[in-house]
């Protein structure tokens, strides 16, 4: 997955970088798995704020954020330069459900939690 969103982002993207990678943690599949649930859970939350602490650019996210907020909203956080124009969302494309986005990534052979 890494591999795939640097490579859009080095061929769509030029001049922006994604703002890191978090990896899978795999005390998250065993929450779900776990009798003692609660105390499991808090475990990995514990294992995801630290992955993404590390893993993260927090604060380039807060600078962009600041500068959507400005009215700056095509700054890179890469390099602070403007950056290609980006098209807004189709408002009416559907809502897919975590669980069919979920099912529809393992169909296509993700693995993970």
């Amino acid at each position: 997955c890494k591999k795939a969103v640097s490579d859009y982002f080095e061929s769509c993207r030029p001049g922006m970088a994604p703002f890191g990678f978090i990896p899978e943690i795999s005390e998250i599949a065993l929450t779900r798995e776990s009798s003692d649930g609660f105390d499991t859970g808090l475990a990995a939350a514990d294992k995801f704020v630290d992955a993404f602490f590390y893993n993260v650019d927090v604060r380039s996210i807060i600078s962009a954020a600041k500068d959507a907020q400005s009215g700056n909203k095509n700054i890179s956080p890469l390099n602070g330069k403007p950056s290609a124009k980006r098209r807004k969302l189709n408002s009416r494309a559907p809502t897919l459900s975590r669980e069919q986005i979920e099912n529809a990534a393992k169909a296509q052979g993700a693995a993970g939690g």
